[in-house]
């Protein structure tokens, strides 16, 4: 399977409302410049992969000697997908007092917000997603990470905040195999520019996927995950990094890559599932209600193949 881009990987279907929902979350979610999704076909509800466990044995041999076969091992693993989705309720009386002008209409409307909703959900999700809390999502790079032996303290061995230097992110970058995209909050991107001055190192800019710029550390791209609305961001000086003070946050470096590859971060898709609402009932509302609804579902999910598509610096604090 190769690289599929979010208009290529099923998550829309071909209507117009889709096509728009589709354009929307590209445009507003840098990450979409780098993630590369996976479709798990219909009537399937994981996604599906083998990984070596052992390489086999290479040797010399002398003249007329001969060779011990033996073979690689291969493991299978599989990714559940999970069911992400909403429902909107409009009262019929809305558009009729208070008009019906926006972009598309109010129903549209309602149906952009809530495929933005479930794209920042799934985003959420993407870091910090924790069955153990929520048996219904998926495991994020949190959760992974740990269990991969991939976590890094910037606090050592105490349990105070730290502050991040160079020789912590270079650190970072050499656990994870590939292209790396560094995913971090604004003031840490921040910090990272001033080290790199202090430094002597040049700025530097790298392209994504849909002709963004993105500031860049060892050409590795710098991403945001931020709500575009007011900044706020998933990864955020909220967590505790021993003291009991929830005052320190998170850097994720991630391969975002294909089933092809043996160390890869792959979103995935459920063939049948979209981004767009479908209506429930017509415009004089239902039966028991003077409403207009309408309802958003698709089946997403996160697979991480190999020990080293990823790693977390935690523990950074806001110096």
């Amino acid at each position: 399977m190769g690289n599929l881009s979010l208009a290529n990987a099923a998550l829309v279907t071909s209507s117009p409302q889709s096509e728009g929902i589709r354009q929307q979350i590209e445009e507003e979610n840098p990450l979409m410049d780098f993630a590369q999704w996976a479709v798990v076909p219909q009537g399937t509800n994981s996604l599906r992969w083998f990984e070596e466990t052992s390489q086999g044995t290479a040797a010399f041999r002398a003249v007329n000697g001969s060779y011990t076969a033996n073979h690689a091992q291969l493991r299978p693993y599989s990714e559940p997908l999970a069911i992400l989705g909403g429902e909107i309720s409009i009262d019929v009386a809305i558009p009729a007092l208070y008009g019906n002008d926006l972009p598309g209409g109010i129903f549209d409307y309602q149906a952009m917000a809530k495929a933005r909703a479930a794209y920042r959900k799934w985003q959420e999700t993407v870091f910090e997603g924790d069955v153990g809390v929520d048996p219904n999502s998926f495991d994020g790079f949190r959760v992974r990470a740990t269990e991969r032996g991939m976590e890094f303290d910037a606090t050592g061995s105490g349990t105070d905040r730290a502050e991040l230097t160079l020789a912590m992110l270079d650190e970072l970058l050499d656990a994870v195999v590939g292209s790396k995209v560094i995913h971090a909050n604004q003031f840490l991107r921040r910090k990272v520019n001033a080290l790199m001055r202090a430094a002597g190192q040049a700025r530097e800019m790298v392209g994504g996927e849909f002709g963004r710029q993105f500031e860049s550390y060892a050409g590795a791209p710098i991403v945001i995950d931020e709500r575009r609305n007011d900044m706020s961001t998933i990864l955020g000086f909220t967590e505790d990094p021993g003291d009991g003070g929830d005052d320190a946050a998170s850097i994720y470096v991630a391969h975002w890559g294909s089933t092809d590859e043996d160390q890869a971060v792959v979103a995935m898709v459920g063939a049948s599932g979209g981004w767009d609402v479908v209506p429930l009932n017509g415009p004089a509302g239902t039966q028991d209600a003077p409403l207009t609804k309408g309802r958003l579902e698709v089946y997403v999910g996160l697979a991480t193949i190999g020990n080293r598509p990823l790693a977390r610096l935690k523990g950074v604090g806001q110096i």
